[in-house]
């Protein structure tokens, strides 16, 4: 599971889910690496189950898998 928190406050501000009907779940194992783009507005995370897999940042949805 990724979470999505606040560095000022520690506050939690999203949970990143498949709810989206693009297929796919979440990783089976343990991620092992995030990546956000310049304009936060894609996240990639990487994970011990070998796929890769490509976030909308703001709505925590699933767009694709590698």
């Amino acid at each position: 599971m990724i979470t999505k928190f606040s560095l000022q406050s520690g506050t939690e501000k999203g949970l990143f889910t498949t709810e989206t009907g693009v297929g796919g779940s979440l990783h089976s194992q343990e991620v092992s690496g995030l990546g956000i783009d310049s304009l936060n507005k894609f996240l990639v995370s990487g994970s011990l189950d070998r796929s890769v897999k490509l976030w909308d940042f703001y709505r925590g949805k699933l767009i694709k898998t590698y």
